[in-house]
Parts: C-alpha cells; sequence; structure tokens
C-alpha cells in the first residue's frame, strides 16, 4: 500500500469512527483499560480475543473477491 492511500484511510476512518471511540471511553472497562488500570489477566484476555478477531478479519480480506479491496491491499504485507 502506498503511503498516500494509508494516510488518507487512516484520516478517514480516523472521522468516520470518533463518534464511537468517545462513547467507547465513557465505559468503564475501556476507560479503565486506557489508564492501565485493570489487572493483568483481564488484559490478556482483551488481547486473547482481539488475536482471534484480528485473524478473522486478516482472513477475510486474503480470500476477498473484491478487485477494489485486492488493489487496495497489494502490496501491504
Amino acid at each position: 500500500m502506498t503511503t498516500g492511500n494509508s494516510e488518507t484511510l487512516h484520516r478517514l476512518l480516523k472521522k468516520q469512527t470518533s463518534d464511537l471511540h468517545e462513547k467507547a471511553h465513557q465505559i468503564a472497562y475501556i476507560n479503565s483499560l486506557l489508564k492501565n488500570n485493570i489487572p493483568l489477566e483481564s488484559y490478556v484476555g482483551h488481547l486473547r480475543a482481539f488475536a482471534i478477531i484480528y485473524g478473522t478479519l486478516e482472513h477475510q480480506i486474503s480470500t476477498t473477491k473484491h478487485s477494489e479491496i485486492k488493489d487496495f491491499m497489494e502490496g501491504y504485507t
């Protein structure tokens, strides 16, 4: 992926998700997580859950038949 595409995508995603991030920061768990104020076991569980989610997303992206996504992701890895 070229740097220009990456920066554009980053700005677009940030703009489109800013309201959701603000709402998420009001959730007690997320607020504590951001302040590094949760038990280690909770943090490990959080990372494990995200590993499953990201692994699934990466698989779906790698096997997509949508040419737009393939073109965008070309050279990203």
